[in-house]
C-alpha cells in the first residue's frame, strides 16, 4: 500500500495521528503499571474505571486542541479525520478496565487472540478503504480505526 500512496497520504496517518493516538493512550499507562503489581490487591482493581473520564477528557481535549491550533476546519477531511481518531482512541481505553483484570488474572491466551484478530483486522480494512477509497486516504484511515476499535474492543 506504501508504494500506491504519496509521501502525504502515507505520512498523515501513520505519523501525525499516531502522535494524537499515543499523546491520549499515554493516559492508561499509569493505570496499567500500578494495578499490574503483584503487590496490588484485587480490590483496587476498581481504580482502573479512572481511565475512562481522563481518557474520554483528552479523547476530546487533545484533537480540538489540534484542530484550534492549526486552524483546521472540520469540514475538511483531515479535521474530521482527527475527530475520528479521538473517538477512536476513546473507544479503546473503554476496554482498558477489563485489559487490567485479564491481565491480573493471566489471561495471556485472550490477550494473544484480542490483540493479534485486531492487528490482522485494522490491516485488512486499512487496506480494503484505502484501495476503495484513493480520492480520501485520509478519511480511510480514519474510518479504519474507528471500526476496528469498535469491532473489537466495543463489544
Amino acid at each position: 500500500m506504501a508504494r500506491r500512496l504519496t509521501p502525504e497520504e502515507f505520512g498523515v496517518p501513520t505519523v501525525h495521528f499516531y502522535l494524537l493516538s499515543t499523546a491520549i493512550l499515554t493516559t492508561r499507562e499509569g493505570f496499567r503499571r500500578a494495578l499490574m503489581r503483584d503487590s496490588v490487591k484485587d480490590a483496587s482493581l476498581g481504580y482502573a474505571w479512572l481511565v475512562l473520564p481522563i481518557g474520554g477528557f483528552l479523547s476530546i481535549v487533545v484533537p480540538l486542541g489540534v484542530i484550534w491550533s492549526q486552524n483546521i476546519s472540520t469540514r475538511e477531511p483531515y479535521g474530521l479525520a482527527l475527530l475520528y481518531y479521538g473517538a477512536a482512541a476513546f473507544i479503546e481505553l473503554c476496554a482498558e478496565p477489563y485489559y487490567i483484570r485479564a491481565m491480573r488474572m493471566s489471561a495471556f491466551k485472550l490477550r494473544l487472540f484480542a490483540e493479534t484478530t485486531s492487528t490482522v483486522l485494522r490491516s485488512v480494512l486499512t487496506y480494503a478503504l484505502v484501495s476503495a477509497n484513493q480520492n480520501n486516504v485520509v478519511m480511510a484511515f480514519a474510518y479504519s480505526q474507528v471500526r476496528v476499535n469498535f469491532i473489537s474492543r466495543g463489544n
